[in-house]
């Protein structure tokens, strides 16, 4: 899963790809009824540049979008598939669209 961090020295955004461990204990027969996961270890596998990984969602997003598919459902999806929150990927949409609208 990529995170997206603020450098606290130049304030730049970076993304960190983050791997996760977790036990899960139930405590009821239904799955439902009760249950907990505790996080053991969190790793981060990597880091990338902004421009690393913009490009990417950039060029999956307008390739969604050029489909005339649901907006709304393309960032969700987006979102999914590059491991990002959807506020971020809604972010980059606004700025493809307007490097779009400066072209």
């Amino acid at each position: 899963m990529l995170f997206a961090v603020e450098c606290p020295f130049c304030h730049n955004r970076i993304w960190a790809d983050v791997t996760f461990d977790c036990e899960r204990r139930v405590y009821a027969s239904n799955l439902l009824d009760l249950e907990e996961y505790i996080l053991k270890h969190a790793r981060v596998r990597d880091v990338y540049k902004e421009k690393d990984i913009i490009l990417d969602i950039k060029k999956t997003l307008a390739g969604l979008l050029k489909g005339c598919r649901n907006p709304k459902q393309v960032i969700i999806e987006v979102a999914e598939l590059h491991g990002i929150p959807v506020s971020v990927v809604e972010e980059i949409l606004e700025n493809l669209l307007v490097e779009v609208r400066e072209v």
